[in-house]
């Protein structure tokens, strides 16, 4: 794919739509996770963030999942949501 065609799939509708429930899927599940996994309370703080604020991240997201090769338009659920828990902690930030 090319990277007109990543931009141009971070942009479509269904898709943005597709992205911000798996957000909020990723944020849920997080927030339910254990304090024990690394990085937690950064993972934690960004859930809660998106929670209240998806649309400020929607964008960011969007792109982020349609630059990696293996999403398309025609990615499955499961597809989208695992790259989405994938990528949490680059939104998330990393603990030092």
């Amino acid at each position: 794919m090319k990277y007109l065609d990543q931009s141009n799939l971070a942009r479509d509708t269904d898709f943005l739509a597709r992205i911000k429930t798996a957000g909020f899927v990723a944020a849920i599940t997080v927030t339910n996770e254990s304090s024990n996994v690394p990085n937690h309370q950064r993972r934690l703080a960004f859930a809660q963030t998106y929670a209240h604020h998806a649309d400020t991240y929607l964008s960011n997201l969007a792109f982020a999942l349609a630059a990696d090769l293996s999403i398309t338009a025609l990615a499955s659920d499961s597809q989208l949501q695992a790259r989405m828990d994938a990528i949490w902690d680059t939104f998330a930030g990393k603990s030092e």
